[in-house]
């Protein structure tokens, strides 16, 4: 009974998530009050029941936050955007609580939990199709607009689905391959017919890297973890050198015999605008959160169409824009910590795969879809890690249990 309550939890958590992408803040919240209590109860007891988080990554973390705050002061407008800021850092903070508590030890919650991923997913995927269907044969959204596009409403849940199928499937792989395999064309089948083409890139990227991983020697995936690193530091350099900057100048943006695709163009002209103003303030930035006050009206690519609306869709020139060059040192260095921590944790290449897959579908959406601040965003990335290292040591732990049972 304490299996099937357990499962039916996770699944439920799961499917509320898919269905309200912004609720990840409230189940991160949760989690955090749930961590506070328990850790209040350990208190007395050895640290060695800790699972231990890289002081490294916390301390960046921490200087991240920090500097956000710093970042206020040189905000350009007269209405700095501090309560943003503590929006931030509270978020941070509670994930930083839900990392330092101890993944769950109960034996009996170990296969009940990757059961709950697995038919999240799977009920979420389903129904999110139903959601695609009926927009597809009415032309109506089942729930909210944008755009006059009925399946862009979906393109959050879109998101959930792409990073939260590998805790699943990596659970799904250590049982029955046809449930593996259901997830995988479930997900991916439903994430093709959807409007988010990140979310479906972001799942094709994590199918590479689970694969890559199994080839791939340790050293060349910490190589990868660098150059990608190095990739969040050069990335206005190469927007400028890249020309994309000809995509400001409202003819040739809506030129039809400019070889640029036009499912690209927003996106280029958006890079090319943000890069122009890091160059007129590079060292510091203009103040963080101040994308959406950056004038732009001389800059329009039509009447309707703002070049930049609110942030520039790019979490590494939207670091460097507003909180300049210590700003993109810090994001550089904490991704460059994070995926040598998920390379170097095991020497099981499965899992590393499993691990690095989110990791490099989260890096890949949040450099070509949202703003770095949005707390919903923010809180599914600490959801994944969490959910990550409990299956890694529920798996561990079930191994050790059959180990003493021979």
């Amino acid at each position: 009974m304490k299996n099937e309550r357990i499962t039916i939890g996770i699944a439920l958590i799961i499917i509320f998530m898919i269905f309200v992408p912004r609720a990840t803040v409230l189940v991160l919240l949760f989690s955090a009050a749930l961590s506070v209590q328990e850790l209040w109860q350990l208190r007395r007891q050895p640290r060695s029941w800790m699972m231990p988080l890289p002081t490294s990554i916390v301390y960046l973390l921490i200087a991240l936050s920090g500097w956000a705050f710093v970042g206020n002061l040189w905000h350009f407008s007269d209405h700095p955007e501090i309560i943003n800021a503590f929006k931030m850092a509270g978020i941070m903070g509670a994930g930083l609580v839900v990392l330092v508590h101890p993944p769950r030890r109960d034996i009996l919650a170990l296969p009940a939990f990757g059961k709950g991923l697995q038919y999240g997913i799977a009920i979420g995927a389903i129904g999110i199709g139903f959601a695609a269907a009926y927009a597809y044969f009415t032309g109506q959204a089942l729930w909210g607009s944008y755009l006059d596009d009925p399946l862009t409403p979906l393109n959050n849940s879109a998101v959930l689905l792409s990073l939260f199928l590998w805790p699943a499937l990596f659970c799904a792989t250590n049982g029955s391959n046809k449930r593996a395999m259901f997830l995988v064309f479930a997900v991916i089948g439903v994430l093709a017919i959807l409007s988010s083409l990140a979310s479906l890139c972001a799942a094709l990227i994590g199918l590479l890297v689970v694969f890559a991983c199994r080839r791939i020697k340790r050293r060349t995936s910490i190589a990868i973890a660098g150059v990608i690193s190095a990739m969040v530091v050069l990335a206005p350099y190469g927007i400028k050198m890249s020309g994309a900057s000809i995509l400001e100048q409202p003819a040739v943006f809506a030129d039809a015999n400019l070889s640029v695709p036009k499912l690209f163009r927003p996106r280029l002209a958006i890079w090319a605008f943000a890069t122009e103003k890091i160059f007129m303030k590079p060292w510091l930035g203009w103040g963080f959160d101040s994308s959406r006050d950056i004038p732009k009206e001389d800059h329009r690519l039509s009447p309707n169409m703002e070049i930049m609306p609110l942030h520039p869709h790019n979490m590494s020139l939207q670091m460097r824009l507003e909180l300049g060059m210590p700003g993109v040192g810090l994001l550089a260095a904490l991704i460059f910590l994070s995926l040598y921590w998920l390379t170097v944790f095991t020497d099981d290449q499965r899992y590393r795969g499993f691990a690095l897959a989110p990791a490099f579908g989260w890096l890949f959406i949040a450099n070509v879809s949202f703003g770095m601040w949005q707390t919903w965003w923010i809180a599914t990335a600490f959801l994944l890690v969490v959910a990550m290292r409990q299956i890694f040591f529920n798996h561990t732990q079930q191994q050790h249990e059959s180990y003493l049972s021979t």
